[in-house]
């Protein structure tokens, strides 16, 4: 939400942080809190996509494993 700055979000939240926090809030700015946004968000679409990869190679990999030993049983029933 901080990335699109919908109806506002990136200012509402640095005034939030600006007013809740200790001391001074720095250089922040709510083009950097935009940044910021996109940032975490774009690195956790990365890290869904990564887990959702690792998932689906790992179930093949089981599925293959199962069919290539109901194969070697039916093999070596044939015998």
């Amino acid at each position: 939400m901080l990335a699109f700055d919908w109806k506002g979000a990136a200012e509402h939240f640095y005034h939030l942080t600006s007013t809740v926090t200790f001391g001074f809030v720095g250089a922040a700015t709510p083009r950097t809190l935009r940044f910021t946004g996109a940032v975490i968000a774009l690195l956790g679409l990365i890290g869904m996509i990564v887990e959702l990869m690792v998932e689906v190679s790992s179930e093949l990999e089981v599925r293959s494993a199962h069919s290539l030993s109901g194969l070697h049983i039916v093999m070596q029933s044939a015998r």
